[in-house]
């Protein structure tokens, strides 16, 4: 739920998700088509991004 917030969600390169098979990759695309914004340190969606996030989330996750 995190993600629907503005301020975004903590999402440090030490999170488990990165442990997962293919995981970064996943993250890199979602970044590359600018749905999301990451700093190093905190994780949000876009505003387009936001619009489809369900979409974005699947995509990372499902």
């Amino acid at each position: 739920m995190g993600l629907r917030l503005t301020s975004g969600i903590d999402f440090a390169r030490n999170d488990p998700f990165f442990d997962g098979d293919g995981a970064e990759k996943k993250l890199r695309q979602t970044l590359d088509d600018r749905l999301l914004e990451w700093n190093g340190q905190t994780l949000k969606a876009t505003p387009v991004g936001r619009r489809i996030l369900n979409r974005v989330l699947y995509e990372l996750f499902g």
